[in-house]
């Protein structure tokens, strides 16, 4: 076997936990699954689609049986994150601007664009609240350190200050 990957809703049961909780799982059958097998002398004695000219060596399953709307607003939601919206989100930290603030932006940025207010139900271009405050922790500890000791990234940072000009000293009283 040289490949083999396979996709399934996001909507089945696979790696959820089962509480009594309603779930995003609904069990969900729909799946897409490739394989690509490898073609050599020995694998064309056993497999009838290898030994044809030329070899068919790929077999891909699709069942796209959804038992959910695949078109509505909440299976919309629980798409994933682009991750070019992830950068621009960086970016939007990186200008100064909060996690609200940044959510408000990017919001009137889609409304304005050409979807409307279709494109916000669009989890993978409109990222929840709770995922844009994730975003920032996240750009927030790599760009400005640790809130218990953030004096740590400005020591790191002092030579990058020194070159562009900029005194900067750390003192401890």
């Amino acid at each position: 076997m040289v490949l083999h990957k396979s996709w399934l809703c996001h909507h089945s049961f696979k790696n959820k936990i089962h509480f009594t909780e309603p779930t995003k799982g609904t069990g969900c059958k729909a799946s897409v699954d490739i394989k690509v097998k490898k073609v050599n002398r020995n694998t064309k004695k056993n497999d009838h689609y290898l030994k044809l000219s030329p070899p068919l060596a790929a077999v891909i399953k699709i069942d796209l049986q959804h038992n959910h709307t695949t078109d509505s607003a909440d299976a919309l939601r629980c798409l994933k994150l682009n991750d070019e919206v992830v950068a621009e989100f960086h970016q939007y930290f990186s200008d100064g601007l909060l996690p609200g603030a940044a959510i408000r932006l990017h919001e009137d940025k889609l409304v304005t664009g050409d979807g409307g207010y279709q494109v916000l139900a669009d989890g993978s271009v409109n990222p929840a609240d709770r995922t844009v405050y994730h975003l920032y922790e996240q750009w927030r500890k790599a760009n400005l350190g640790s809130q218990t000791s953030p004096l740590e990234m400005l020591k790191s940072k002092l030579q990058l200050y020194h070159e562009k000009g900029t005194e900067c000293f750390v003192m401890y009283y």
